[in-house]
């Protein structure tokens, strides 16, 4: 008797293998849920351009008119536009475009700088003198003027350092002034103009135009002694870079104005008032 053959079962379905799901929007405006589908995609664009996203644009018509900012989106905050821009582009699969917007980028790292170099210090000009025409001014003020007395050494020191006298004997006194040039001063610029070298002649020769621009005053005497005697008579300041002349001054505690640094004019001794 022939064995019956049990039945082949049958082979079980499978499984269709499940899906990745997606990962889920960010939390969607209100006011896009409200919105349709063309008003949906018309905010994608127009917020991609407003937020100055780069994206990949489909060729337009040559007349078709960009597309507006639904009204709805005009009077949203910043906040929510940036929602919707998320949004909108999970739902239209340019996700790659959200990666540019601009609060996605970071800023690149400033290149490192090097320690700051200090400033080159500016280059010292020494002020140059100008051959004077005119007496100086008396300065401002109501006190009476006071006698400055110009050796032939002052008066040579002007073309030879190229200082100018009357600026820095204004600058140092800042009281009214008058100047006075020695006779005794004059005879020896006019000697030195004659003998003197070829340079120190040519010196001479500038200091005694300068010094017949100012008030001669006679004396009877002759060299050091009779500046000496004259500052005493007049009540006066000297100016003088000769050391000889300025240890007389010194003794006599009369007020004298030298050169330092060959650079600038400086006082020594007491003025009352001063």
């Amino acid at each position: 008797m022939a064995s019956k053959k049990a039945p082949a079962k049958k082979a079980a379905p499978k499984k269709a293998a499940k899906k990745p799901e997606k990962a889920k929007p960010a939390l969607e405006p209100e006011f896009v849920k409200k919105a349709s589908a063309a008003d949906r995609k018309a905010a994608l664009e127009a917020l991609l351009e407003q937020e100055a996203i780069p994206h990949p644009k489909p060729a337009a018509p040559p007349v078709a008119d960009p597309a507006p900012l639904p009204p709805v989106l005009r009077e949203a905050s910043a906040a929510d536009r940036k929602a919707a821009v998320e949004q909108l582009v999970e739902e239209s699969g340019v996700a790659g475009a959200l990666a540019k917007a601009p609060w996605k980028r970071t800023a690149p790292a400033p290149a490192p700088s090097g320690p700051p170099q200090p400033a080159a210090p500016a280059p010292k000009e020494a002020p140059r003198a100008v051959m004077t025409k005119a007496p100086l001014e008396p300065t401002t003020g109501r006190s009476a003027p006071r006698v400055v007395i110009l050796d032939s050494n002052a008066l040579m020191m002007q073309f030879q350092f190229h200082v100018d006298i009357e600026k820095e004997v204004r600058r140092i006194l800042n009281i009214n002034f008058d100047v006075v040039v020695p006779r005794v001063v004059v005879h020896e610029l006019e000697r030195l103009a004659k003998e003197g070298a070829h340079k120190e002649a040519g010196e001479a020769r500038m200091a005694l135009e300068l010094a017949k621009t100012f008030r001669i005053e006679e004396t009877p005497l002759d060299g050091d002694t009779a500046v000496l005697r004259l500052a005493e008579k007049l009540n006066a300041i000297v100016v003088t870079n000769d050391k000889r002349l300025r240890a007389m001054l010194r003794a006599k505690d009369i007020p004298n104005i030298y050169m330092r640094s060959r650079a600038f004019l400086t006082i020594e001794g007491h003025i009352p008032g001063m």
